[in-house]
């Protein structure tokens, strides 16, 4: 019986630079059916005549910038993968690819025994109909007012790249949500999903947690247990609270990032700003840029408009589907009384109240009687109109004291926490007016 031939898949280089194609061209050559161009206009030919699977595709070309190039191939084969080739130090760039569509980066110099891996990845993610997948809704929404709704635009745009993620937003605001939602409409959504929050994770352990036994000592492997890293193979990393990352953790992930040591995607997450912890010499700027290359911002419950009714519906009628129970009400008034309040703790704060009143309370109609006495809003920011060397000294003394609190004064430990010497500790409390006993 005669069977059809399997056909295989078809990359196209285009770069400028004869050696790169050649290069490119001889290392994947025999796997894949390989096509050259050396600008833009001899790369839309090919999509003229061909079906192409992949697309190599260099920065810089002669006849067009490469990320223009890039959104006329998704507009014409939406399916196709391209990875950019370009220098990994280009922040923006790299933003402006991955937002354009692009699925990764293979960095110049190439380094050859990272094409086929990534090459076979990308054709291979391209199998699983993640493209079909990616046009979905997402489900559980953490809020449909206008603020909310530009954040999950966002989610439909980058989720398809490959880049890292950096989530900023107060507690309860929904990091832990987006970084889930990130992970499960991205090609790496068929991988793990390994989560670990650095706030809870004493700071002697954390080198350990997240990279596992130093291979240096005499530790059994097996004993110890695989690392965050390990677990999160092909798959995605959060890193929650990444701003309780000591500085020689901080050196350390900076540089698996930089030489791809781990085929692992990196979303962080942090309430903290912080840009202005890379200002005040707390956070690594190198490694801020990294997990930076697609940031996201969370605003305050309060800030969202009519999200509080929204998420008022959506609450209730979760709470009556999971615990079986006839669907709670809320007045007028108490819904109004609900919109003027302060909301600290965000929507984890907002969702609990709710689960809480419709599990105590026997009534099926919610009044303002019914509800906690609340805080009104913050109308201003306390620090607004400080100059920014006087915001940041103000910042600086704020954090250190929120860690001198969290270990109980210790100053051992807030230093390792911090990610700075006792001494360098000690000079700056005194700086800052900070009393240590």
């Amino acid at each position: 019986m005669c069977t059809s031939p399997v056909t295989r898949k078809s990359i196209l280089i285009v770069d400028d630079v004869k050696i790169v194609r050649d290069t490119l061209r001889l290392t994947l050559k025999g796997d894949y059916e390989m096509l050259v161009a050396a600008n833009a206009r001899q790369a839309l030919g090919h999509f003229q005549q061909h079906p192409i699977d992949l697309v190599l595709l260099d920065v810089l070309l002669p006849d067009m910038n490469g990320i223009d190039l890039l959104r006329k191939i998704k507009q014409i084969a939406p399916a196709t993968r391209v990875i950019m080739l370009t220098a990994v130090q280009d922040i923006k760039t790299a933003v402006d690819a991955m937002k354009a569509g692009a699925f990764d980066f293979l960095p110049k110099p190439l380094a050859i025994d990272q094409i086929h891996p990534l090459v076979e990845r990308a054709l291979a993610l391209q199998d699983t109909g993640f493209e079909r997948q990616s046009n979905q809704t997402v489900g559980d929404r953490l809020g449909w007012d206008a603020t909310m709704g530009s954040v999950y635009k966002l989610i439909d745009c980058i989720s398809p790249c490959d880049g890292n993620v950096l989530i900023q937003g107060a507690n309860g605001t929904g990091k832990k949500h987006i970084a889930r939602a990130l992970h499960n409409r991205s090609a790496r959504g068929v991988g793990p999903y390994v989560a670990v929050n650095c706030a809870a994770v004493p700071a002697p352990l954390m080198e350990r947690t997240l990279f596992g036994p130093d291979r240096g000592v005499n530790n059994d492997a097996s004993i110890e247990g695989r690392s965050k890293i390990e677990l999160a193979q092909t798959g995605t990393l959060f890193i929650d609270n990444i701003n309780y990352l000591s500085i020689e953790i901080q050196t350390k992930l900076q540089g698996l990032i930089q030489h791809k040591e781990a085929d692992v995607r990196i979303i962080a997450a942090t309430n903290q700003h912080l840009k202005a912890l890379v200002d005040a010499g707390l956070f690594r700027k190198d490694l801020y840029n990294r997990l930076s290359e697609l940031p996201i911002d969370l605003v305050l419950l309060r800030q969202r408009g009519d999200d509080i009714g929204l998420l008022l519906e959506h609450f209730l009628k979760q709470n009556a589907l999971q615990n079986g129970l006839p669907r709670k009400h809320f007045s007028p008034h108490a819904r109004s009384t609900l919109k003027t309040c302060d909301w600290p703790g965000n929507v984890r704060e907002f969702e609990h109240l709710i689960e809480r009143l419709c599990t105590l309370s026997r009534k099926r109609t919610m009044r303002t009687a019914n509800l906690p006495k609340r805080r009104p809003p913050v109308q201003s920011s306390p620090k607004m109109g400080l100059k920014l060397k006087n915001a940041i000294r103000a910042f600086e003394r704020q954090y250190i004291l929120d860690t001198l609190k969290a270990v109980d004064g210790s100053k051992a430990k807030a230093a390792r926490r911090l990610g700075i010497h006792r001494n360098t500790l000690r000079t700056k409390t005194k700086a800052l007016g900070i009393a240590v006993d």
